[in-house]
């Protein structure tokens, strides 16, 4: 963590800027589904994770051309629960729900805002993270026979690579005495590197989406004096590949399988940010 921050904070010593300090509430969901269609089967799995972070970032200004680079660092986690669907011919057979942990967590970004008028920049952003959850104490319920089974300890690990790109508006419009409203639409593009472990069946599986979505960032904010500015935040994305496939490994790293399946990411967040100038 020292080391991301002085890479981070560096640029600072070179020119003067805007530090950016926030804090947000994230709620975050990945999700997929894989079928057999000769076999009729279908499943559906959901990683939900909620989590606070801080978030440090610094800005410069080129004239009309703004860079700003940040890092996000994870403070606290709240217990998730995530959940196993298993249909044979559309009827739910199995399911499961497990506690769902966040275990690796890394996010970076750089951004480049080119100003069109006073009030009006495009944006365009790289954003690469990392997201590795894992499942515990797994209680799965055969809905045929009412059978419920209890799995104690490490039963799944999920592991996430985002390489994440964003182009965006950024609308910021002052509505009354140093109180300003901020809006910016998004539309996003990602390579994302899925790797799936079943850890008691002695498998895991691999896809390697190519996601699009969108997003929308909501920010009012209140300038103190010249140097000094706090906002509220809500933000909002959604990323999704509805044509990609899931490979199947052994234990022993051997593929035996390609099925096709769909990926989905989901990602809500309130913040408390504050802005200096110096």
């Amino acid at each position: 963590m020292i080391r991301s921050f002085t890479v981070l904070i560096f640029p600072v010593i070179l020119f003067a800027g805007s530090i950016e300090l926030s804090l947000h509430k994230s709620n975050i969901e990945s999700s997929y589904i894989v079928e057999a269609p000769e076999q009729n089967l279908k499943s559906k799995l959901i990683f939900p994770i909620s989590l606070n972070t801080l978030d440090i970032g610094y800005c410069h200004d080129f004239g009309l051309l703004q860079l700003r680079v940040s890092s996000s660092f994870e403070l606290s986690q709240t217990p998730s629960r995530g959940e196993d669907f298993d249909w044979y011919k559309d009827e739910l057979t199995l399911y499961s729900h497990s506690q769902s942990n966040l275990e690796k967590y890394a996010d970076y970004t750089l951004e480049v805002l080119q100003e069109i008028t006073q009030e009006l920049k495009i944006l365009f952003a790289f954003n690469y993270k990392e997201l590795n959850m894992s499942w515990f104490n797994t209680q799965q319920t055969d809905l045929n026979s009412g059978t419920v089974t209890n799995i104690e300890g490490k039963t799944l690990e999920y592991q996430q690579t985002f390489y994440q790109y964003k182009l965006a508006l950024n609308y910021e419009k002052e509505l009354y005495k140093n109180i300003s409203l901020e809006l910016q639409p998004a539309l996003y593009f990602a390579y994302i590197d899925l790797k799936d472990k079943h850890l008691l069946r002695n498998f895991y599986t691999t896809q390697n989406a190519q996601a699009y979505g969108y997003g929308l960032i909501l920010k009012m904010a209140y300038r103190m004096n010249q140097s000094f500015k706090v906002a509220l935040s809500l933000s909002y994305e959604s990323l999704s590949d509805n044509n990609t496939e899931m490979t199947f490994y052994n234990s022993l790293d051997e593929q035996y399988l390609i099925l096709p399946a769909s990926y989905n990411y989901t990602k809500s967040r309130l913040g408390l940010e504050c802005f200096y100038s110096f």
